[in-house]
């Protein structure tokens, strides 16, 4: 009933509780039968040795050892009463003829005993083997994985390695554009002076040539600006200056002209004109170039009749709103959440490079103080939203400061 008691309790999860009764309940058993018939009773002492072994198993080898010296304990202070007359066991077995029950009971203590220390063999062998096996699969994953990672950086280096080729083009072509378009101001700034000088004396009274003249004067003019633009997209400067939202991002849009327009795209923009602001001109050209070429590509391969691209600034109290909106093929939502990465773009088949909004994000934040955020909805368009902080400096429309 005690060991039917204790297979119920184990079946519960009580695996521990059972085995510390089960040790419990055999060691005084195993002590009363060395108590009342002598210390070198040999059942006594081989129900000793299984509950040594027991022990050990079922909770652990240092269990094992406290157990294994408190039953030398019990068998010496036994022996010691028993010399010293204190008690007197019964022995009256040595005297019996020996009876198989006897060698019946004996057999079986040392079966169990072995038969527990095989099966304890079995499961550390079996541990041992799972070992193995688990320490080749864990060999093989990571030679395998060190492949993969070596296949992978050298992709990935490769791939850096053409992003930075095609930078470096970038590069060369700044460096001879910026002198091809010095060479280009120059005979358009002569142009515009002698025209003007020839309006000045009079020698352009004719009407019909003044409106010829005008038409010149109004293309040198755009030449002018587009050239400049041209220049603030390849410089670099960390000057900051007061410069007015409305001419940056008019000539932004004029740069642009030469991809919007023959895509039959429409720019709207809502730009209060005497807004200006002290910062770096050349940095805000970059940025809204940046998300105005973006809006106009949103429409490529799309088959959308009335194409808009809306630029909004709103001023604010302490920052200004400037939001770039598409009518476009807008942002896959699974992506969205990806575009502001380095090298992540959408335009790879068409000379995306993937460095323009990260480049753009961390302009505004490191020139501007501002940040930028992004909604987009697939197959109805996007909207850039840029947050530049204003300074104590900074005049609204009025021409008043903050």
């Amino acid at each position: 009933f005690i060991f039917l008691f204790l297979l119920f309790l184990s079946r519960r999860g009580f695996i521990a509780a059972s085995s510390y009764i089960l040790i419990f309940v055999y060691f005084i058993l195993a002590s009363y039968g060395a108590y009342r018939w002598g210390v070198d009773l040999p059942s006594s002492l081989l129900s000793y040795a299984l509950l040594a072994v027991i022990s050990s198993i079922l909770i652990g080898t240092r269990f094992g050892f406290i157990v294994s010296i408190l039953i030398g304990s019990t068998i010496l202070s036994l022996g010691i009463l028993e010399n010293e007359g204190l008690y007197a066991p019964h022995r009256t077995w040595q005297l019996s003829k020996f009876l198989i029950d006897d060698a019946f009971e004996y057999a079986c203590i040392i079966i169990v005993i072995t038969s527990i220390s095989w099966l304890s063999n079995r499961e550390t062998e079996s541990a041992l083997r799972r070992a193995r096996q688990s320490e080749k699969t864990l060999r093989e994953e990571r030679d395998s994985l060190e492949v993969t990672v070596a296949e992978r950086t050298k992709k990935l280096k490769q791939a850096q390695l053409e992003k930075v080729s095609e930078l470096y083009r970038f590069v060369e072509f700044g460096k001879l554009a910026s002198g091809l378009f010095h060479d280009l101001m120059s005979p358009l700034t002569s142009l515009s002076l002698s025209i003007d000088n020839l309006y000045k004396q009079g020698l352009l009274a004719d009407t019909a040539l003044s409106k010829e003249i005008d038409i010149a004067i109004k293309s040198s003019t755009r030449m002018a600006n587009f050239i400049k633009g041209v220049k603030k997209k390849i410089q670099k400067s960390d000057a900051e200056v007061l410069f007015n939202i409305y001419e940056e991002l008019n000539q932004v849009i004029e740069f642009l002209s030469s991809k919007w327009k023959p895509a039959g795209i429409s720019i709207h923009t809502d730009i209060p004109h005497g807004l200006s602001i002290r910062g770096n001109p050349i940095m805000f050209h970059h940025i809204f170039t940046n998300l105005i070429s973006n809006a106009i590509d949103a429409f490529e391969g799309t088959k959308i009749v009335d194409k808009a691209v809306n630029v909004i600034v709103i001023e604010k109290e302490e920052d200004i709103k400037i939001t770039i909106s598409d009518n476009g093929k807008g942002i896959p939502f699974e992506i969205i959440s990806q575009i502001f990465e380095p090298f992540f773009t959408t335009k790879s088949h068409n000379g995306g490079s993937g460095i323009g909004l990260p480049a753009t994000r961390h302009a505004l934040q490191k020139y501007f103080n501002g940040s930028i955020t992004v909604e987009s909805v697939e197959s109805k368009g996007s909207a850039f939203t840029a947050y530049i902080t204003k300074k104590p400096h900074d005049r609204s429309v009025n021409g008043s400061e903050d």
